[in-house]
């Protein structure tokens, strides 16, 4: 008989009898569909938690190449946000209707301090509406610290511009909270 082919056999028994051993009947769980629980997670929109914003061309070509928005904000206050909230998430729609890419640069503040800051990317108008969707998710860690902003700055920075350019840059929020009851 083969070497190799014995080798192989004895390593099949050998691993056969492992697992045959190894999977005492006592251990084993069958009511575990008992165990699981389920709590359902509500799903709230908020629209427009930012009122929208519309950049025209002019607006920023008279403040260089960029133009910023600073809005007071107090829908993180409400009775919503107590403690049921599970995450939370921050919902920008961005449609660029000019021939030039942009960046969008978001700060959320409590008061003087800074509690987020990321920055958007958008690509230049080609012809065909496009919108692009952001979304900045907080788990439930951030909760609290996302309740005590008060504050959006949104920064609109475009380069290639002239104050001959007609098109226009609309910004849409909303706001999803996902909700324990």
């Amino acid at each position: 008989m083969n070497i190799q082919l014995v080798k192989y056999k004895s390593a099949l028994v050998i691993s056969l009898l492992l697992l045959c051993f190894g999977c005492a009947p006592e251990d084993l769980d069958f009511d575990q569909t008992s165990d699981f629980e389920t709590k359902p997670v509500y799903k709230v929109y908020l629209s427009d938690f930012i009122p929208e914003i519309n950049v025209t061309i002019p607006q920023i070509s008279t403040g260089g190449n960029s133009i910023t928005y600073n809005q007071t904000i107090d829908v993180f206050n409400k009775s919503l946000f107590d403690n049921t909230v599970t995450k939370a998430e921050l919902n920008f729609l961005i449609t660029n209707k000019i021939n030039s890419k942009f960046t969008l640069e978001i700060q959320l503040k409590e008061g003087p301090n800074v509690f987020d800051a990321f920055t958007i990317n958008v690509p230049a108008h080609t012809g065909v509406d496009f919108n692009q969707n952001f979304i900045k998710t907080y788990p439930e860690v951030q909760i609290n610290s996302l309740k005590k902003v008060d504050t959006v700055i949104i920064k609109v920075i475009c380069d290639n511009i002239t104050a001959s350019t007609s098109q226009s840059i609309k910004i849409s929020t909303r706001l999803t909270a996902y909700i324990k009851p």
